[in-house]
């Protein structure tokens, strides 16, 4: 078989027999304009004009019926040809851009991890070094005024003053708490003996518990918002003590967020095989853009997450060395055994023990702010470990982080920056 085309066929057919161009066309009844386009390849001869011509020349319309079919499959496999090209193409594009995803992915998980990490290790030294034994030290000290502990001296806020009176409120409301428990006997030299060594103690548990309700239902009242309880890596001391999530846990559960949009995207396109392979390949196309338009949205908060845990962290740093000078000073003044009146106190060492107070207030108030990442729809435990048979079997998840109201942010950033501006001053 020869590769001429059919227009090829039907020239050479139309001279045989000494026909010209307008003579076919008139013969066939055709315009001359098709029986050139024909012979150019510009067009491929039609049924009604293959039997025209067996009617005429039978003995040519066969070649050139043939001829055309011949094209015709050719055409149709270069068009196969250039879409799995074109499959292919995508194929590796896409495989980039997953890759690209999922190694973003891994380093915001590595830092957040790290940030959080730090600053758990850095609320189990606040707690050990500056609240227990601050706890232990008012409970040795009789006739403590109520004032050394109630008290909020949160700077007023010109551009929303009711941040102002919303954190005051919390920190009254906690301040008042702590008072009424180290007047009871609950906090201080015997809550916290029975709990383990490296665990946190269980008058940090019981404070930050009280600064968790005070701040949450301070927040709730400003923007309507839900109790802290259903973030994830809050800030929380009784989530930290308790051992539940917390940070950590929070951090942990990121790789499933931004790990799964990537695996159904790598799946898919393994799965994408067969006749739809470009089709295939366009709807993984879909699904990673799907993914990173998710995955930008998870970072912002990621982002917020990672500058509001280091903040948090160094506002701890200053508290803690500000506390150690003042508890050292407080300690030389009390007796190695037993209490001491208040008045038996020389002024600088009610001071010292004002500003301790102060520090201790002002960061377990800020520990209990909500300044993690909430989940909008959870994620299978056994997600991750789903085998991948055919493309329907892909995990199919939301992967969102629930940003928070606007509102709610605004007051977090604040009480942040009001702690800072409490502990340094």
């Amino acid at each position: 078989m020869d590769n001429r085309s059919a227009g090829e066929v039907l020239a050479e057919a139309r001279k045989s027999v000494g026909w010209s161009q307008a003579k076919l066309a008139e013969t066939l009844g055709f315009s001359t304009v098709l029986i050139s386009k024909i012979e150019s390849g510009v067009r491929a001869p039609s049924e009604a004009f293959i039997q025209a011509l067996s009617s005429h020349l039978p003995e040519k319309a066969g070649a050139v019926q043939e001829a055309a079919g011949s094209e015709a499959h050719s055409d149709k496999r270069k068009s196969g040809s250039l879409k799995v090209v074109d499959a292919m193409k995508l194929a590796k594009k896409n495989g980039e851009r997953a890759h690209r995803l999922k190694a973003r992915a891994e380093n915001d998980k590595h830092e957040a991890d790290e940030t959080a990490q730090l600053l758990v290790e850095k609320v189990k030294e606040f707690d050990r070094e500056v609240v227990d034994p601050f706890s232990r030290l008012v409970t040795r000290i009789a006739d403590l005024p109520e004032d050394v502990i109630v008290h909020a001296d949160v700077q007023p806020s010109h551009a929303n003053p009711k941040f102002s009176d919303t954190l005051k409120d919390a920190q009254l409301k906690t301040s008042k708490s702590i008072f009424a428990l180290l007047g009871a006997g609950v906090l201080g030299s015997g809550a916290g003996a029975a709990v383990g060594a490296g665990a946190a103690t269980a008058t940090y548990m019981t404070f930050a518990s009280i600064a968790t309700a005070s701040t949450g239902a301070a927040i709730s009242s400003l923007s309507g918002a839900a109790a802290t309880s259903a973030t994830l890596a809050a800030i929380g001391g009784g989530s930290l003590a308790a051992g539940g999530l917390g940070i950590a846990g929070g951090t942990a559960l990121l790789t499933g967020l931004v790990a799964l949009p990537v695996i159904t995207a790598v799946a898919g396109a393994v799965l994408a095989s067969g006749g739809r392979i470009l089709e295939k390949q366009k709807l993984v196309e879909r699904k990673i853009q799907q993914a990173e338009t998710d995955f930008d949205a998870n970072e912002v908060i990621v982002r917020r997450f990672v500058a509001r845990a280091g903040k948090i962290n160094e506002i701890l740093t200053v508290a803690l060395l500000a506390a150690r000078n003042h508890r050292r000073t407080i300690e030389r003044a009390l007796p190695e055994q037993g209490d001491v009146s208040w008045s038996e106190l020389d002024p600088s060492k009610q001071a010292s023990l004002r500003r301790v107070a102060e520090i201790v207030l002002a960061c377990l108030t800020m520990l209990a702010l909500p300044i993690g990442m909430n989940l909008k729809q959870g994620a299978p435990k056994d997600a991750m470990d789903v085998e991948i048979i055919d493309e329907n079997s892909v995990p199919q998840i939301a992967p969102e982080l629930e940003a928070g109201r606007e509102l709610e942010n605004e007051f977090i950033d604040f009480a942040i920056e009001q702690s800072f501006s409490q502990v340094v001053r």
